[in-house]
């Protein structure tokens, strides 16, 4: 009798490396697009203290503040951030930049919160807004899209 040799054959073992590379066809542009995410809210919780600055502001003074010094908030800057501004023209709008870490989505680019007040009890809202050279709509959280 002869006997058979034990292992996989050239093509199963084909098979198992395409099926690989298609999960990791699929796996990898989703995990890019993860960390991009991560990388803007991370600006955008660095943005509520400069948010709570100015609503304080309007609320102790009647009024927005004209920059970061007068509503009392210190530049904000992390790994992904370069700054958070608060606008100098006293209209509360704040501005954050990201700093150039190799990713074109949202290098250099910025993310707005407009403030908003919506009675005379100055019940406050926030609009977010990327315009045109704002960060990619698809890295930032739904009502940043419009």
């Amino acid at each position: 009798m002869k006997q058979r040799q034990q292992g996989f054959t050239l093509i199963e073992l084909m098979i198992v490396v395409a099926i690989i590379a298609i999960l990791a066809a699929i796996a990898i542009p989703q995990y890019q697009a993860y960390v991009r995410r991560a990388k803007v809210s991370e600006g955008l919780v660095l943005a509520d203290a400069a948010k709570l600055a100015v609503t304080e502001s309007l609320q102790g003074n009647g009024k927005y503040p004209k920059g970061n010094a007068e509503a009392g908030y210190t530049t904000s800057s992390s790994t992904f951030v370069t700054s958070i501004a608060i606008d100098s023209a006293g209209s509360g709008v704040i501005t954050i930049t990201y700093r150039n870490t190799g990713t074109p989505a949202i290098d250099g680019k910025t993310v707005t919160f407009t403030p908003t007040t919506r009675s005379a009890a100055q019940v406050f809202q926030w609009d977010c807004a990327v315009g045109n050279a704002g960060v990619d709509k698809q890295y930032v959280p739904a009502n940043c899209r419009h």
